[in-house]
């Protein structure tokens, strides 16, 4: 079970360098970061093309063995070494796993590139600093009351970077800034991760807001005392058209919903708030204060920016909520099994008709469940939008059709055994 923990880090390498020069070469890893991101994705989807032409040619796509040949060395090696070019002060132990993921974001994705459904991926100036586990170290001192204090020592630099910037050493260390409101709970899981019962794993450095932040992982092993489900017992999981999540077990009648109110009221008040900010862009208005109107369109539309981010901030604290929701219902009636509709490859256009799909995102709730879903060994089973709709959780049978009811409602009855369900029912 892997989870993480963001971390405030205060800079307190001082005899090595000062605060305003390790920021910029920070600021330096990160750009670079970007930039070979950029060039791995770029070149993913040149290779996609080759592939294609290769097709075309042959009548079959080309073998690993085939791709070597032609290419020297496995596609993972040349991206990597092109990658080089673009972060020459990046330690190779940081790039390397850096380019593992985005190649296997691209992969993951690739036929939703494919059809249109889902554009190329790429990445902007606050992309993260992936560092390699084995190049975070963790200490423990207390100070001269007895209070514990966290430090991290971040393994950073090549040594093309060192020599570049005139460093004495390829790393940096950092004081551990922990929140009085989270303080229990993060001390907790620094001190398992120093005594090794938490294991570090893979993590992120990233810059928001003006401060620096370390996005701890941390792996371990699945309490045994947590509870041992039923495989056979099934609780099927539908995105919603009349509300944003519906739950219901295949032998019981009951039903859990998410209303998902909230998510239409949020998506209101953004839009109308951007167009506000439009508004304001145009003319004088109590949303552009003085200062920012004489300084330029980038500066008026600074708001629009901070709008992004709190969507983003919604989004991801309500699809945890959500997420957990449905695993929690899926614990109290003893499923050790979720099946949930595959909407992968939908068009936006198809998606408008559900509640909460609309305005979100599908594939960050998916990856959310099944996470959870592992911390109780629950199996997340995916299965296709049609069969879905004609399943009946009642008679286990695919004999389910849309029918108009008596007053006009859309409703859906099970031609086997009778039961009618409305536009939100949900299968096993």
């Amino acid at each position: 079970m892997v989870k993480a923990l963001k971390i405030q880090l205060y800079y307190k390498d001082n005899e090595a360098l000062e605060f305003k020069k390790a920021q910029e070469l920070l600021w330096q890893l990160q750009r670079e970061t970007r930039s070979a991101s950029n060039r791995a994705i770029q070149m993913c989807w040149e290779y996609n093309g080759f592939e294609s032409d290769w097709k075309k040619n042959v009548g079959e796509y080309p073998t690993k063995e085939q791709s070597r040949e032609i290419l020297g060395k496995s596609l993972q090696g040349v991206i990597y070494d092109r990658a080089k070019q673009d972060a020459p002060n990046l330690i190779t132990t940081n790039l390397s796993p850096m380019i593992q993921i985005v190649t296997g974001k691209f992969n993951s994705y690739k036929k939703d590139i494919l059809r249109g459904t889902m554009s190329v991926p790429s990445y902007k100036s606050d992309q993260p600093i992936v560092i390699n586990k084995k190049n975070i170290s963790l200490e423990c001192e207390k100070d001269e009351n007895g209070t514990a204090e966290w430090f991290f020592t971040l393994t950073l630099f090549s040594n093309i970077g060192v020599k570049n910037f005139g460093l004495d050493k390829n790393s940096f260390r950092f004081k551990a800034v922990i929140r009085k409101e989270t303080a229990g709970s993060c001390y907790s899981i620094l001190e398992r991760c120093y005594d090794g019962e938490y294991k570090i794993s893979g993590s992120n450095l990233k810059y928001d807001n003006g401060k620096w932040y370390l996005m701890l992982s941390f792996a371990f092993e699945r309490d045994v005392k947590a509870p041992v489900l039923d495989k056979e017992r099934v609780m099927g999981v539908h995105i919603g058209e009349r509300n944003a999540v519906t739950c219901a077990v295949a032998d019981s009648k009951r039903k859990y919903v998410i209303n998902g109110g909230e998510v239409e009221a949020f998506a209101k008040q953004i839009e109308k708030r951007r167009r506000n900010i439009g508004q304001a862009s145009r003319k004088h208005s109590k949303l552009c204060s003085d200062g920012r109107t004489g300084h330029g369109y980038h500066s008026k539309m600074y708001p629009l920016k901070k709008i992004g981010q709190k969507i983003a901030d919604f989004r991801n604290t309500t699809n945890h909520r959500y997420s957990r929701q449905i695993i929690d219902w899926a614990v109290q009636n003893n499923c050790g099994t979720i099946q949930i509709e595959d909407l992968t490859g939908y068009a936006s256009a198809e998606l408008e008709r559900y509640k909460l799909l609309k305005n979100w995102s599908y594939f960050d709730l998916m990856s959310k469940i099944e996470y959870k879903a592992q911390e109780y060994g629950i199996d997340v089973k995916k299965i296709g939008y049609a069969e879905l709709k004609r399943y009946c959780p009642d008679c286990k049978s695919l004999t389910v059709e849309k029918n108009d009811g008596e007053h006009g409602e859309e409703q859906y009855i099970c031609k086997n055994c009778g039961q009618i369900f409305d536009i939100d029912y949900a299968v096993e």
